[in-house]
């Protein structure tokens, strides 16, 4: 076929370009056909280089490529060489993009973090580390995804992963925006506690519950997605999962310990009573949850 006879030119193996690996084959579903690469040194040989060998290839037959996907995780500087050579950007460094920028500015690095933990001082402390814990759990929940969709042997299952993907990821911002809430409310009580007003005691104290009541519901999100990623996910990244679902579970255990000693110190009984039940309620499931996807692991690593 077609996308045969490009991969074979693209491939080192067939003459090509010297870091590709490269398949080719029908998609019926789409009525195309497809070139599948694999780049294993981006640096000597760029995306856009491989790109434009397919481009060409394919023009010799006649066809127009009707677009590209990236399946899996990609280093940005990959990215930043494409766009550097399609703009023909001059003088341009990575450090230009925003994002890039903002990250450094606002999250420093995790050994800052490490050591911000370890210094002594009250926040960070346990409500924000089991809030990373989710971050990190959904983020393993998420590798394994990318590792799984698009690979054929799992194509029956590629909408409902993708669906799961998308939940991932936006499950993982919102544990990494919990990181910082969760020091900013403790903050807020140490400060309430300075005034020695009741009442303001009292909200700071409420705010510093519902942070992590909020961690502990997601997290229970991010098993389900890990216990759907247990059974479907590509086996050979099964270890990933069950890390993933490890630190989901320390996100949770560490949210209701924090939900705990804040509530002891509030004279609010309702409050009490109403958050102390949710915290009942969400045992059962996250029982069953962590069982469910252990049981899942062991299952496919002893295959």
């Amino acid at each position: 076929s077609i996308a045969k006879s490009i991969a074979r030119a693209v491939r080192f193996r067939g003459g090509g370009l010297r870091f590709v690996k490269a398949l080719g084959f029908e998609v019926k579903e789409k009525g195309c056909v497809q070139v599948s690469m694999n780049l294993t040194d981006y640096a000597k040989t760029p995306l856009f280089r491989a790109f434009e060998m397919v481009k060409r290839e394919a023009e010799r037959f006649g066809i127009n490529i009707t677009g590209s996907e990236i399946v899996g995780l990609v280093p940005s500087q990959a990215l930043v060489d494409t766009a550097e050579y399609y703009l023909r950007l001059e003088n341009f460094s990575s450090n230009q993009l925003l994002e890039h920028r903002l990250a450094q500015l606002e999250r420093g690095g995790m050994e800052d973090y490490v050591d911000e933990v370890a210094s002594g001082t009250p926040t960070p402390g346990g409500g924000s580390v089991a809030a990373l814990s989710g971050a990190l759990g959904v983020a393993l929940v998420g590798m394994v995804l990318r590792a799984t969709i698009g690979k054929r042997k799992f194509k029956d299952y590629a909408e409902e992963l993708k669906q799961v993907l998308g939940e991932a990821d936006t499950l993982r911002e919102e544990f990494l925006g919990m990181v910082k809430e969760d020091s900013d409310a403790f903050q807020s009580v140490l400060l309430a506690y300075k005034t020695g007003e009741e009442e303001r005691i009292e909200s700071s104290l409420k705010l510093a519950c519902l942070v992590p009541l909020r961690v502990l519901d997601r997290a229970i999100a991010g098993l389900k997605l890990a216990h759907v990623t247990a059974e479907k996910g590509n086996p050979n990244a099964i270890t990933d999962v069950g890390c993933g679902a490890l630190q989901l579970n320390a996100a949770a255990r560490g949210a209701i310990y924090n939900v705990r000693v804040n509530l002891a110190s509030l004279k609010d009984q309702a409050f009490r009573q109403d958050k102390s039940s949710i915290i009942q309620k969400a045992k059962e499931p996250l029982d069953q949850l962590n069982r469910a996807i252990e049981a899942a692991v062991e299952s496919r690593l002893s295959r």
